[in-house]
């Protein structure tokens, strides 16, 4: 072997990305996750999460936070920053 190289793709549990509020950080807010799909998905995805962000528009409910939300502690059990 002469040489050697890795990339780390961020990705979530489920096969889809993740995006919006975190449920016990407020004002914290993610969009990633996107596996070995980012090149297709981020562009979209961020102009998505722009538009949420103003309030224009919804989270599409396949890339919400909220299906993560019971690995999340209570927002009571937060930590603050």
């Amino acid at each position: 072997m002469v040489g050697q190289r890795a990339g780390v793709r961020p990705a979530v549990r489920r096969p889809q990305a993740a995006a919006g509020a975190h449920p016990a950080v407020p004002g914290l807010s993610f969009c990633g996750g996107y596996g070995s799909k980012g090149v297709v998905l981020a562009p979209r995805l961020a102009a998505l999460m722009a538009d949420w962000l103003l309030g224009q528009a919804d989270l599409w409910p396949e890339v919400s936070l909220a299906r993560y939300g019971a690995l999340w502690p209570a927002p009571a059990l937060a930590p603050e920053f």
